[in-house]
């Protein structure tokens, strides 16, 4: 070990000789290593998705591809609404979460058969009635009244499956949950293509016009 020490001492002695006798040069050197491996970096890129790292012709990641592709799930987001004072079942915030819910489904890139909150259309309440179901959106039929707000409450903690997912167990705060297709490449190309032809434009609007109709159908009366 003292042998090889000995020896490492001895380059470095000798290649700082050759430095403190040549120190242009050594500069010079020094310049054109620092310029060859920065311009290296052009080439190099950030990998954001973790998927992309994983052997894409793997069965079981062609497999996960698929049914991500079908149904999406891998780029969620939450979004929280919380109350400033009380809970949540009051007309102001159930507006707030239903204009949300609605706006952010015009988003590029949304899925939007994956977003759910408890306005959502696709969030029901189930009653047993007899020996019938009486099913309907959670906000059909809810008065702008405080007992209309109770009844709202009444629904939506009468499903389990909503606590601590669309709701707080405390009621003060409620989530709207939203998934995206693809990454960041096809969220800027869909950007992109959002200006359109003038004809795509009218078409969007139209589209967004028979759903805001459809939407205020299971708009609490009077929000």
């Amino acid at each position: 070990m003292g042998i090889y020490n000995k020896g490492v001492m001895t380059m470095l002695r000798k290649h700082i000789e050759r430095i403190v006798r040549f120190p242009v040069t050594a500069f010079i050197l020094a310049i054109i290593a620092t310029v060859f491996f920065a311009y290296q970096f052009k080439g190099l890129h950030m990998v954001l998705d973790p998927k992309a790292l994983l052997p894409q012709d793997h069965p079981y990641v062609k497999l996960n591809n698929e049914i991500e592709k079908q149904f999406g799930g891998s780029r969620v987001v939450l979004i929280g609404v919380a109350s400033k004072d009380g809970d949540i079942f009051n007309p102001q915030d159930i507006e707030k979460i239903r204009q949300i819910n609605e706006e952010v489904k015009k988003l590029p890139g949304i899925l939007e058969n994956n977003v759910v909150s408890i306005a959502d259309r696709k969030v029901k309440y189930v009653k047993a009635e007899g020996d019938s179901l009486d099913i309907k959106g959670l906000l059909e039929g809810i008065e702008n009244t405080p007992e209309g707000m109770k009844e709202l409450k009444d629904r939506v903690y009468s499903n389990p499956a909503f606590i601590n997912s669309l709701i707080s167990k405390d009621g003060t705060v409620a989530a709207i949950i939203t998934d995206f297709k693809g990454g960041a490449g096809d969220w800027l190309q869909k950007q992109g293509k959002a200006g359109g032809s003038s004809e795509q434009v009218d078409r969007r609007d139209e589209v967004d016009r028979r759903d805001e109709v459809d939407s205020s159908r299971d708009r609490p009366s009077g929000l």
